[in-house]
């Protein structure tokens, strides 16, 4: 998971999993990572001596190595080791190591050279360190590295877009992907509107003639992206354009002469997963922001 939060409320649900937390967690909140089993991530030395001086009992951690992607972990290159600062964090009281991983930055470009490259960098290091030390889960790749690359003998994954049945790149076909997710949300209201009539903040849409609009509850503060406006749901098997700005809770819809009352259901995505790339094309995203974006949405609308 990523955040603290998200483990908490995962850890509800699965009891006996082992949750590691991508993120960094702060130190003050250090008891609720304990209270509630989670496993923590170690981005450099002085995080991990904060931590274990906090512990009176080990606690399991996965150290991060940056192999490249320039974000969280420690420096791990052709100019920088991070062998020793990883031997001297296996030297702290209080931490379990209990895992080893980095990230690929180009994993979904199927011309990268660099790709390759860090996948040998981290093995070599994972290799180093087991012929020291125990090491249970070493893991680079996420779903884009395990599609195109596959994961060596020893090594684990971390399925993120794919656990949704969609496909990171589209370089990578794989048949075998099905998505699982639909959205659908009920038109709260159908209106008849006169040609000229502006719609949503800024008037950005004039209705070109006397029409109907319906009005769908979901928004920006659901996740729905302003910059799907212009894309299209789809209502009986109908398109229905997004007209005007899409705001916080509300989305507007056009509905010209579909045959559609209040309370029938707008269909935003659905499990052919078409809908939701014309959606992510139109935002200017990919598909994965769509879906991890949603929140506090009733779920009697969201289907699997």
């Amino acid at each position: 998971v990523g955040t603290l939060a998200e483990g908490i409320t995962l850890r509800s649900l699965c009891p006996l999993a082992n949750i590691l937390i991508l993120g960094v967690v702060a130190m003050e909140d250090t008891p609720a990572l304990l209270s509630h089993n989670l496993t923590p991530t170690i981005p450099d030395y002085h995080y991990a001596k904060a931590l274990s001086d906090t512990l009176a009992a080990p606690l399991p951690v996965h150290i991060k190595v940056d192999c490249g992607m320039g974000r969280l972990g420690l420096c791990h290159g052709e100019t920088h080791s991070a062998l020793d600062q990883i031997l001297s964090i296996f030297r702290l009281p209080n931490l379990e190591i209990d895992g080893l991983y980095a990230h690929l930055p180009d994993a979904d470009n199927p011309k990268s050279s660099e790709t390759p490259h860090q996948i040998r960098l981290f093995s070599s290091l994972a290799k180093q360190i087991r012929d020291i030390h125990p090491l249970p889960h070493v893991h680079i790749c996420a779903s884009a590295g395990l599609l195109r690359y596959g994961v060596e003998a020893g090594q684990d994954a971390r399925v993120g877009l794919a656990l949704y049945g969609h496909s990171p790149s589209v370089s990578l076909s794989i048949p075998a992907l099905c998505p699982v997710m639909t959205l659908r949300a009920p038109l709260l209201q159908i209106k008849g509107i006169a040609k000229g009539d502006r719609v949503g903040y800024g008037g950005t849409w004039t209705a070109p003639c006397d029409t109907r609009i319906g009005i769908l509850p979901l928004g920006y503060g659901n996740g729905f992206l302003r910059g799907c406006e212009g894309g299209f749901v789809r209502v009986y098997g109908h398109a229905s354009s997004i007209v005007g700005r899409i705001s916080m809770n509300y989305t507007t819809i056009w509905l010209k002469d579909i045959p559609a009352s209040a309370g029938d259901l707008a269909t935003i995505f659905d499990s052919k997963g078409k809908q939701i790339k014309q959606l992510a094309e139109q935002a200017h995203t990919i598909p994965y922001e769509l879906l991890s974006a949603l929140r506090d949405i009733d779920y009697h609308y969201l289907r699997t």
